[in-house]
């Protein structure tokens, strides 16, 4: 799974769709790195103060870290899933809110309008 973990983690939307994440705070991430085929070539796992993930088509399309991350790319033949889980990472695909029910949130509404430019 592709993870990030972090003190506080704020998502941006566009028309229905999540276009950036901003990390502040211990920020951590593990990211499986595809080249231009769409085929994995390894996984990248970072760590920095800050971090900014933009997304476009439902994909990761940049990492920026900030503040002198730590970051290894680890050749994809070469690893074990179950190393690149972040400490405390669970899936609760189950509790995930739909669409609808993250327009309703108080805090979410204004972000469905627009973000913040760069």
């Amino acid at each position: 799974y592709n993870q990030i973990k972090g003190l506080e983690i704020t998502g941006y939307f566009e028309a229905d769709s999540l276009r950036r994440l901003e990390v502040e705070g211990n920020g951590e991430s593990v990211y499986y790195a595809e080249d231009d085929k769409e085929g994995y070539i390894g996984v990248n796992r970072a760590q920095g103060s800050r971090l900014r993930i933009l997304i476009r088509e439902n994909k990761v399309d940049r990492i920026t870290f900030y503040n002198q991350p730590d970051a290894k790319l680890h050749p994809i033949q070469h690893i074990n899933p179950s190393d690149f889980l972040l400490e405390g990472f669970q899936w609760y695909g189950h509790l995930r809110p739909s669409r609808p029910e993250l327009r309703a949130m108080p805090r979410a509404t204004a972000l469905w309008e627009g973000f913040p430019e760069e």
